[in-house]
């Protein structure tokens, strides 16, 4: 499966203090999806620093679909930031 990724931005929330990750992903696949989730890893330059569900409703072949993903990560870690990874979870 194959689901790009574009214009990755991170954004503190102030309500409670964690990081939102925002961003477009792609289904460059040849299956279309009713519902689909992604795992998202961030990492600094030597661990996982914190790690969310994306969740992607009516994921069609070739659409490109805005997401937001609540991340289990303190907003002030965000400058540590150094990559992040996106691991297909499951999906119909």
């Amino acid at each position: 499966m194959n689901f790009p990724v574009y214009n990755i931005r991170y954004e503190a929330r102030t309500a409670d203090f964690s990081t939102v990750v925002k961003g477009e992903i792609k289904n460059d696949g040849a299956k279309d999806f009713t519902f689909i989730m992604f795992k998202i890893i961030l990492y600094d330059r030597q661990k996982s620093i914190g790690t969310g569900i994306i969740k992607i409703y009516d994921f069609k072949i070739n659409n490109i679909k805005f997401f937001e993903a609540v991340v289990d990560m303190h907003r002030s870690l965000i400058p540590r930031i150094l990559k992040y990874e996106i691991v297909f979870e499951n999906g119909y």
